[in-house]
């Protein structure tokens, strides 16, 4: 019970003492400036900004004056201030919002909206600029305290998840056991990596030396976690599976290691390879895996070369353009657009209805449309059910505390510990909802009454949440049906050029090799929105349909590794594929060890495992019908 309260305790106390010491620094006019902080420093910290930590740290200290100077200017005129918090909120929330990433519009809309809420005179703004200053340095200071090693340390903790799982399965399948609880824990293990490696890029872009031998290794793993149950029945199939597990049991000694320079020699992966991998003789499966081995094997060679990568970016690619086309395309087409709007919308014209009618704690209002406005229609909906009944009850309990047991002295007892259960229920969202009711109108019971505060917060509430429901439904609409067909086009549209890419020779450089880095993030992350719509209890395929790209993908990603090795092929690698075209109905029926023996036979440069790569790209991409036979000639 302690370590569960502990760390709600600790965070709660340096909160409190944050935001304290804020105030004494900026005045009580800018309070709520530290609480936009804390919500932006929290946010951030899934996030790594310190590949460019002078340059993130001035465009923040940039962005917040800009959000300053704006806010202040919308407070000179009544409706003057309606063109401009709808510019202001619209650019926030459409630069800051993804599909395929985290959006971090939140802070940074809720700190607009303080700005508004409660304006200062010019004789104030200065100190205002330095409190917004303070706090962008504040966001950067943290980030670089708690990220800036921040792949290092968790890559090796994740590696060694995804090792131990991987032994398991192992032994799973020897056993004939369940393979499930290890295969879902590999695979959250390595999207987990790709979401830490995707935001760790310099620009939004290039990789260090550390990041990019991370990416290696990952797909490698998580290409092997897929490819052992194909072991089961090969040949000699219990010492093939001991003799794996002992090389796995290596690896995981590597990672856990603080000196990996004298490791990587130890491991025995020359031994397994020389035993298992003969090419006329094993069994496909087996080379299969012993190719991915022989990639984590060059992996761990340059990570013990050295133990402290330096950040290494290369010249600007000119493909940069092109994967930036990816990260930001939906956003701006479809949901970013459709979001931006509707908050920009309801919030320009509510803060004017607020300041026109001179509304008290009006702000409420603004509060509860920014915090129920979402960019999908069935989460506005579901929030705006839970925020109400939230409300109603945290209302009610007040009335109970101020009203009717009439214990005003104990107001700020009841703040503080609201606050603390706050935080403690934080992802508990109806629950957290009661608990800021409490807190909100506790800090304001000594002045009026508490049924009074009460209702107007739940009125607030209520009119707040229409407004988003009529908002989400009716105005530039955007749901998951929406966004999972955006989201398959996008993945399908990678694919393709992915495809595309393969076929030219002359695009097996390291400018290609970033590019091809970044569409497999990419293409992660597009997976991971799409499993977090999927209903398990709805009988979707959605696991299915991801799985074929997922698949797809990889096998694309080991033909081009195949090919930056072997150029001089690269004639007979599209013969195979135009060979496998013109054979498609004997391609869909045979199989694999049939059809690659006598495609080999014809074309013996390009090895087993590479025409099997051909084979299941082919068939994916009929499956999925993507295939152009153009794209190979």
């Amino acid at each position: 019970m302690l370590k569960k309260i502990g760390k709600p305790m600790v965070l709660f106390l340096v909160i409190l003492l944050f935001i304290g010491l804020f105030g004494l620094l900026f005045g009580s006019d800018n309070v709520t400036l530290g609480v936009s902080t804390v919500l932006a420093v929290l946010m951030y910290l899934s996030r790594d900004l310190t590949a460019n930590p002078v340059k993130n740290t001035l465009k923040l200290i940039l962005f917040n004056v800009i959000m300053g100077l704006v806010a202040y200017l919308s407070s000179l005129n009544l409706f003057l201030a309606i063109p401009i918090n709808f510019i202001s909120l619209f650019t926030i929330a459409a630069a800051l919002s993804y599909t395929i990433s985290s959006p971090i519009s939140t802070p940074f809309c809720m700190q607009y909206i303080f700005l508004i809420a409660y304006p200062v005179s010019l004789e104030a703004l200065p100190l205002r600029l330095a409190a917004l200053i303070t706090g962008a340095v504040i966001i950067m200071a943290v980030q670089w305290r708690v990220n800036r090693n921040r792949v290092g340390v968790q890559s090796s903790k994740i590696f060694q998840t995804i090792i131990k799982n991987l032994s398991l399965k192992i032994v799973g399948i020897k056993n004939g056991e369940d393979l499930k609880p290890s295969d879902d824990a590999i695979r959250a293990a390595t999207n987990q990596l790709k979401r830490i490696l995707y935001d760790a890029r310099i620009d939004q872009y290039y990789f260090t030396r550390e990041s990019e031998i991370n990416l290696d290794l990952a797909i490698a793993f998580e290409r092997i976690n897929e490819l052992l149950p194909q072991l089961a029945g090969v040949s000699d199939q219990d010492t093939l599976l001991d003799d794996l597990g002992l090389l796995m049991v290596q690896i995981g000694a590597y990672f856990e290691a603080k000196n990996k320079a004298d490791l990587a020699s130890e491991i025995g992966s020359v031994r397994f390879f020389e035993q298992y991998g003969d090419e006329s003789t094993a069994d496909l499966a087996v080379l299969r895996v012993i190719s991915q081995l022989a990639f984590v094997k060059d992996g761990l060679d340059a990570t013990s070369q050295s133990e402290h990568h330096h950040r290494r970016r290369s010249e600007r690619s000119r493909h940069s353009g092109e994967v930036k086309r990816y990260q930001v395309k939906l956003s701006i087409d479809a949901l970013s657009l459709s979001y931006a709007f509707r908050l920009a919308f309801a919030i320009s014209i509510c803060a004017f209805l607020v300041n026109y009618f001179e509304l008290e704690h009006g702000s409420w209002l603004l509060f509860t449309i920014s915090s129920l406005t979402y960019p999908f229609y069935e989460m506005s909906r579901q929030k705006t059910g839970s925020r109400i009944v939230g409300t109603i009850i945290g209302g009610a309990i007040v009335v109970l505390i101020f009203s009717i047991l009439h214990l005003q002295n104990a107001g700020m007892l009841v703040l503080l510990v609201s606050l603390f259960l706050t935080i403690v229920f934080m992802n508990q969202y109806i629950y957290s909802m009661i608990f800021t009711t409490i807190t909100a109108i506790s800090s304001l019971v000594l002045i009026d009454n508490a049924a009074n505060l009460s209702l107007d917060r739940i009125i607030y509430v209520i009119i707040g949440g229409i407004l988003v429901m009529l908002l989400s439904k009716f105005v530039l609409p955007y749901t998951e049906k929406d966004a999972k067909k955006d989201l398959f086009n996008m993945y399908d549209e990678i694919i393709i050029n992915f495809f595309k890419d393969i076929k030219n020779s002359a695009n097996y450089t390291a400018d290609f090799k970033l590019k091809i880095m970044n569409l497999m993030l990419t293409t992660s992350l597009i997976e991971d929105k799409l499993t977090a719509f999927d209903d398990p209890e709805s009988g979707s395929d959605m696991e299915f349909f991801i799985g074929i790209r997922r698949g797809l993908i990889i096998h694309l990603d080991q033909a081009y590794w195949w090919l930056l090795k072997n150029k001089d092929s690269l004639d007979e690698f599209r013969a195979v594929f135009l060979f496998i075209n013109n054979n498609q109905d004997i391609v869909l029926e045979a199989t694999d060890d049939g059809m690659i023996a006598a495609i080999k036979s014809d074309y013996p440069r390009i090895n087993r495992v590479v025409i099997g790569e051909c084979l299941a790209i082919f068939r994916a991409m009929q499956q999925l019908k993507l295939f152009d036979t153009a794209t190979l000639k």
